[in-house]
Formats: C-alpha cells, structure tokens, sequence
C-alpha cells in the first residue's frame, strides 16, 4: 500500500471520530494537528501505532515510562519518601541503585496510609527494611539480622508477622543461599499473608536467576493465570520476557510475542486506564 493510499486509509479514520462528535473534534484536533498526525502514521505504515488506528482502536499517548520503576526511578523515589516519613533515619536514604525499591516503597505507602506516618509500627518497619538494604549492600549476616518485633495493636498481629516474613525472606533473597530464600517465599506465597502475590514472583524470578528456565516458566504462567495475583501480572509478562531471552526457544517468544500483541490490541480506555497501563502498552510498541 503507498503512502498515499495510507494517508487517505487514516484520514477517514479520524474522520470517522471527527464526524462522530464534531464539536469534539474541532476543539481538539485542529487541521494542522490533524495533518501531522497523519503524515506521522504514514511515515511508519507497518507500526503498531498505525495498525492500531487503521483498526479503529486509536493511538492513545500513553507514558514513555515502562510498566514498573527503573532501579533509578524506584531508587529516587524511595529516597524522596523516606526523607520525609523518617528524616532521622539518612541510612534509609542512601540507597544503592541495584537494591529493589518498588515494592518496599508500595508497602511504606500502603502503612503509612493505613496507620499515619506517625504511628510507631511505622519506624519499626522501616528499621526492619533497613536491614534488607544492608543485606543488599553485601552485609554480614549479623548486620541484617532484623529487629526484635514490637507490641502492636490486635488488629496489626498478623500485618506485623506478614511484614516481618517477607522481609526476612527479602534478606535471604539477597544473600547466598538462593534455594532458602526459594522456600521462604514459597511458604509465604501458600498462606493467605499481603504479600502472597510478591512471594510468587519473587520464586519466579529467583527460578530465572538460578537458570531453571523451564521451572520459572511454569511458575510465570501459572501467576497469570491467578486473577489473585493481578497486582504482580505486569512484572511477570516483563520476568517472561527476561526467561524467553535466556531460553531462546520458540515456545518462549511465542508466548512474549503473544503478550505484546495481547497488550497493543486493548481497548484505548484499558491503555489509559492506570500508570501501569499505560507503561505497559509504552513498552509493548518499543518492543513490537
């Protein structure tokens, strides 16, 4: 098809959009936008993007950022919370670039939104978190020993031991025995404990690391399979995409080629529904 052909392909696209709500379109899509917008699409016609707006799904402008934090962006982003939930505390704010933020810095977020970044279970978990990050800076076993729970209210018993269990996993997840830290996710990940869905990426992503691929494969597609296990989807398709590069099998890029195409096929009102969303549709068009 030329790229004449194309433009004219697109230009009744938009029109379709435009003669659907006129007062929209004029407000929002001037005929200067609009003819780039087009030129756009036709200077790439076998993009996704393209494909998208030829098939009337739209090209929604979602974040260039990828689904879940960079170690930088995590790392920034941790620091920036720390320093104002607990100034006193600058060992929490020096933190290496390698060591992964984003879902200590999730559960920071979901505590202080439960309890007030006041209340005293507070500073206990990050004290406790703090000793993971000495377990990722290298430590020695005696400095990443986590501190003695504290009495907490009835109602924060088992948020505490939750908390407690994971963390304490997360210390074995950067020492040397990989295999305990294996187990110690695999016993959190079969209760009912807030961080089940963690645990089970963590396996998986531990699975992948030691290089039993066929292991982390099954372990991956069995997440996705768990809509329980919705909050931990996104970085298991990006862990799938890490074991079809180690694997190099058909089956595996089949599977990641299906999750892209899966991902770039949504519904412009699904892409744009969330951060996550929308990194993960920004992901699948670099990766197409």
């Amino acid at each position: 098809m030329s790229r004449r052909h194309i433009s004219f392909v697109l230009a009744l696209s938009v029109s379709t959009v435009a003669y659907a709500a006129p007062a929209l379109s004029q407000a929002a899509c001037a005929p200067e936008k609009l003819n780039a917008a087009v030129d756009a699409f036709a200077a790439e016609p076998f993009s996704a993007a393209t494909w998208r707006m030829l098939n009337g799904l739209g090209a929604p402008e979602a974040k260039a950022d990828g689904p879940s934090y960079s170690g930088y962006a995590a790392a920034d982003a941790w620091r920036k919370r720390v320093t104002e939930v607990a100034p006193d505390m600058p060992e929490l704010q020096n933190t290496p670039y390698e060591c992964r933020l984003s879902y200590p810095l999730e559960v920071l977020n979901a505590r202080v939104a439960q309890l007030g970044a006041a209340d005293t279970y507070i500073k206990q978990w990050l004290k406790s978190q703090a000793r993971v990050l000495k377990a990722c800076e290298g430590a020695s076993a005696d400095q990443t020993v986590l501190p003695a729970a504290i009495e907490v209210k009835p109602e924060l018993a088992q948020t505490q031991t939750d908390d407690r269990a994971y963390q304490e996993a997360s210390v074995a997840f950067y020492g040397a025995d990989k295999a305990k830290a294996v187990q110690m996710f695999k016993g959190i990940a079969a209760g009912n404990s807030a961080h089940k869905a963690a645990a089970r990426y963590n396996v998986a992503n531990l699975l992948a690391n030691a290089k039993n691929l066929t292991e982390a494969r099954a372990e991956a597609a069995a997440i996705l399979a768990d809509p329980s296990l919705a909050s931990v989807h996104t970085i298991t398709k990006e862990l799938q995409g890490y074991i079809a590069n180690l694997e190099d099998t058909a089956e595996g890029w089949t599977t990641l080629i299906d999750n892209t195409v899966a991902t770039l096929s949504q519904p412009a009102a699904t892409v744009m529904a969330n951060e996550k969303s929308q990194g993960e549709y920004s992901s699948a068009l670099y990766d197409i």
